[in-house]
């Protein structure tokens, strides 16, 4: 299966801020029309609108919101943050769902900051508060400035907040932590709470990719052993990500 190019490529600062303003002129013309088209249509009867339907093109025949399509914008926020070029996650158990979204975050990186490495922490337990704050504090003591996580409790931004450690929350925490940098609630979805201009560029661009179909899994990857496990200009389809029990190159697993 053929790997189309992006749309867009996420390379200097200067095209992306050229990109940020001409998606700024966008925005606001858009506002304009709808402002125009709801006085034009005041007082007129609603029609209900039409029903939201999936993407299922044939490279990537899922839903447009994928779990992983937020651990990838999440790795694209940490590869820009870091700049021990350590960045962390911890993930619960290795399942093909958990293993998708560890390699996306790291592509995630990797888009960025072919520099920075990914530093695993496994939990082995979805609800062990000592074991997840013994696993931030691995990442810290590696010297990781920055993280993201798989687990959907408070036990670990509560932990990160403590050590004045930055992190991506994928899901919705809770709580208000200083050291959220962003909430990824989806590929149409950002919160972003402590983002530089630079880093919400990048992360607009690659949403609007994602949107328009853009595919993670595709071109030259390798895992951990050096197994080939797509070529370049290919992409990997639905059968091939409910195959992953791998971990792409570039991820080190610490130990908790």
């Amino acid at each position: 299966m053929k790997a189309t190019k992006p749309y867009f490529h996420l390379s200097s600062d200067e095209e992306l801020s050229g990109r940020f303003r001409w998606l700024s002129v966008c925005t606001t013309l858009a506002l304009v029309v709808m402002i125009f088209l709801s006085v034009a249509e005041f007082g007129q009867e609603k029609k209900a609108p039409p029903p939201v339907t999936a993407r299922t093109d044939s490279a990537h025949d899922s839903l447009t919101d994928n779990l992983y399509e937020r651990d990838y914008l999440a790795g694209i926020i940490a590869g820009l943050r870091t700049r021990s070029n350590r960045v962390g996650y911890i993930a619960a158990a290795g399942t093909t769902g958990i293993y998708q979204r560890i390699n996306a975050y790291a592509l995630g990186v990797q888009r960025v900051n072919g520099s920075a490495q990914v530093l695993l922490v496994w939990t082995r337990s979805y609800r062990d508060s000592n074991i997840e704050t013994r696993a931030v504090h691995a990442l810290k003591g590696e010297r990781a400035d920055v993280f993201s996580y798989s687990l959907n409790d408070d036990t670990i931004p509560e932990a990160a907040e403590r050590l004045n450690f930055p992190f991506i929350a994928t899901y919705d925490v809770k709580g208000s932590y200083k050291q959220c940098l962003a909430k990824v609630e989806g590929s149409h979805k950002l919160l972003p709470m402590a983002l530089t201009t630079r880093e919400l560029a990048y992360e607009e661009t690659a949403r609007w990719e994602l949107k328009r179909g853009y595919i993670i899994f595709a071109g030259d990857m390798y895992d951990r052993s050096g197994l080939k496990r797509c070529t370049e200009g290919e992409a990997m389809n639905r059968a091939g990500r409910d195959r992953m029990d791998w971990l792409i190159r570039g991820v080190s697993v610490l130990e908790s």
